[in-house]
């Protein structure tokens, strides 16, 4: 998230966005989680760990579909 975050300069992220970063990230890195994360049960599992990082992202919209980066200021 922070690779992504800091890469844009846009204050909002669609789902779908984090979800390709995600799987794209873990085909390097993690490729026993790119199955979880093209199925349904890694979308929803994605959710709340997306939630346990209110320091990276918040939601932006109350179906979660946006998201917001949140970021240093200085």
């Amino acid at each position: 998230m922070t690779t992504m975050r800091d890469a844009t300069p846009r204050k909002t992220i669609e789902f779908g966005v984090i979800q390709g970063f995600c799987r794209d990230f873990a085909e390097d890195l993690a490729p026993e989680f790119v199955d979880l994360l093209n199925r349904v049960e890694g979308l929803s599992s994605l959710v709340p760990a997306l939630e346990k990082r209110p320091d990276l992202v918040m939601a932006a919209s109350e179906e979660k579909g946006l998201w917001s980066f949140v970021r240093e200021k200085h």
